[in-house]
């Protein structure tokens, strides 16, 4: 399980260390953040999250190259017809 505290460091905990786990109903995302932030903290918040996602596809991949789940050579094309 990966945690980010609010000072923005990363922790890496295992599940099976943990007692257990509470899980909010409420996400920490305020309900109103468009009226929250202006244009510019909003752009920066979506860019933010655009490249966590990306550098978190981009995580998984590897680790699928790594433990042989992913093709990374990429699907092969028959271009004359036959198999």
């Amino acid at each position: 399980m990966q945690v980010q505290t609010p000072d923005g460091a990363f922790h890496l905990l295992m599940k099976s260390d943990l007692e257990h786990i509470d899980y909010e109903q409420q996400s920490l995302m305020p309900a109103n953040y468009a009226q929250r932030l202006n244009s510019r903290e909003l752009d920066d918040l979506v860019s933010f999250l655009t490249r966590s996602a990306s550098a978190k596809a981009k995580s998984d991949a590897r680790t699928a190259s790594q433990e042989g789940l992913l093709n990374v050579a990429g699907p092969r094309i028959n271009r004359g017809g036959c198999p």
